[in-house]
């Protein structure tokens, strides 16, 4: 995606990319921070799973992603409603 970008511009793209990847880092970590130890493993296993998903869709056109997340989102929306039914939370 960036193959058409240099100078300042792939700069700034490349520094907002950590930018996000920090942050998605660091709101992971929130959800465990109850455990430091099980945080930074999560944290090491979901950059992991960034950097796989980042890697497999370089040349992938942006409608596929945008259809596939939607797809994958609620696919993960329906079975985390299926678990709290079946947890008797809802």
């Amino acid at each position: 995606m960036t193959t058409e970008f240099s100078g300042p511009t792939l700069g700034l793209i490349e520094i907002t990319h950590w930018y996000e990847v920090v942050f998605l880092l660091g709101f992971v970590y929130l959800f465990f921070a109850f455990n430091p130890v099980i945080g930074v493993v999560a944290v090491i296993l979901v950059y992991l799973l960034e950097l796989l998903i980042d890697n497999a869709s370089a040349r992938v056109k942006w409608q596929l992603v945008m259809k596939s997340s939607w797809i994958i989102a609620a696919i993960m929306g329906i079975v985390n409603l299926a678990a709290l039914y079946y947890l008797g939370v809802v």
